[in-house]
């Protein structure tokens, strides 16, 4: 129904289900390194953002808060479950604090897990020390609709925190997906021989139909038989169209390093002689993947250059286009008179 970019550190968007609206909000609470004044702003501009969320909307807050709140649950008066994980801090008796104060109770305490692996979501740098600092909170109304809550540790994120998933029993709306339209590989016919193919076949097909009288065969049927042969041309002589990959420039050593660190990740659970090569691991994928994008953007250059000297104007724009990448429309917000942004369509006509 639309979003709200609040700070470099919050978010919220709302969402229309088949039971109501969902207001979800997503935070990066500041590090331990930072003042007492950056953590009172975050969760000033947090508390104001769940004020400002209609009180019958479904209310999901969830991120990295950089709070330990322990395994203290019967203090919490239903706040904390019974499964958390390492000792609290000062924040996380602030975060106890706030989700009494909002009426929000945590939703990854609330689950015993078979493995130690999946309590924890943080991991310290000496790759001993883990924390339970990554939180989806729920209001209380809504807790019974979690049905599991749990980290991930088996996915490779290249990251020191593990992802964090939650089942919740809400029914959204589906929009429906459109059809997908299959792309056939059409740069093939840049090839004489593959030209002279496609010809050839198409040909063929077509010849005896053209022939046809008019008074035997009903324009609809002779349409739908024309589809079908160039349909199965297409298919025969050029194929579909190849999935472009996101990242292109990825080279087969750095997709040997991510294998190398996905296996290493698991190992460094059980054998904390892992780390450094683990870490070393994150250190050369990063920077061997810059190489690899710089190396590919300079190609592009040279190839926009050399198009353009020899006057080869499609090329030209084509190789811009792959080089700036797919433009995507920003959404624009609308505000009120007094500067806060809308997301209730009734609200923005008006």
């Amino acid at each position: 129904m639309g979003y709200n970019p609040i700070s470099e550190r919050l978010i919220s968007a709302r969402h229309r289900t088949q039971i109501g609206e969902a207001t979800i909000i997503q935070a990066y609470a500041p590090t331990a390194s930072s003042t007492e004044e950056e953590a009172d702003q975050f969760y000033d501009q947090l508390q104001q953002t769940i004020d400002n969320t209609p009180s019958q909307d479904i209310l999901i807050t969830m991120g990295d808060f950089i709070s330990k709140v322990g395994t203290d649950w019967e203090s919490s008066n239903g706040k904390l479950g019974k499964f958390g994980y390492g000792e609290s801090n000062e924040r996380g008796k602030r975060r106890l604090n706030f989700c009494a104060q909002n009426d929000l109770c945590i939703s990854n305490t609330c689950f015993k897990q078979k493995k130690e692996s999946r309590e924890w979501m943080g991991e310290s740098t000496d790759g001993k020390t883990k924390n339970k600092i990554d939180f989806i909170l729920i209001k209380q109304r809504w807790k019974s609709s979690i049905s599991m809550a749990r980290s991930f540790p088996n996915v490779d994120t290249g990251s020191d925190h593990q992802l964090v998933l939650a089942n919740f029993k809400l029914r959204l709306k589906v929009k429906p997906k459109p059809l997908r339209q299959n792309k056939y590989d059409i740069q093939k016919l840049q090839d004489s021989t593959t030209r002279s193919s496609f010809e050839i076949q198409i040909g063929g097909r077509c010849e005896p139909l053209l022939d046809v009288p008019d008074t035997d065969l009903e324009v609809e049927d002779l349409w739908d038989s024309i589809k079908q042969s160039f349909k199965e041309t297409f298919e025969n002589v050029l194929g579909l169209m190849k999935p472009k990959p996101q990242k292109p420039w990825i080279s087969a050593e750095v997709l040997k390093l991510c294998d190398e660190r996905r296996e290493i990740k698991q190992q460094k659970l059980t054998d904390n002689s892992k780390n450094s090569r683990y870490n070393f691991l994150n250190r050369e994928i990063k920077r061997q993947s810059k190489q690899c994008k710089d190396i590919w953007i300079n190609n592009l250059c040279k190839e926009v250059d050399h198009c353009h000297q020899a006057s080869k104007t499609r090329q030209v724009y084509q190789t811009i286009k792959t080089l700036t990448g797919k433009q995507t429309l920003r959404m624009k917000s609308v505000k009120d008179k007094a500067g806060n942004i809308l997301t209730d369509e009734e609200k923005k006509q008006g």
